[in-house]
């Protein structure tokens, strides 16, 4: 994978670079997300997230292990 660069022309926003390619004239947001797509592997499968609440439970017991005990108010100032 080639490096990406990222360069600020306060005219004209970021420029993104990466080899020979480039995208320019990019604000914040945009920048941030394209950098985020071109370093994630292309193995990478974002539909793993998605689970039936059976699949959740099993895979995650952990993050949802202490919401039963919890009370669903909590008083934070009187």
């Amino acid at each position: 994978m080639n490096p990406i660069t990222i360069e600020l022309d306060k005219k004209n926003g970021f420029l993104v670079r990466q080899g020979d390619k480039y995208a320019d004239c990019l604000c914040w947001d945009e920048m941030m997300g394209l950098v985020t797509e071109l370093s994630i592997p292309r193995d990478f499968s974002r539909t793993r997230w998605m689970m039936t609440k059976e699949q959740h439970e099993v895979a995650e017991p952990w993050l949802r292990k202490d919401r039963e005990d919890k009370p669903k108010e909590i008083l934070l100032l009187k």
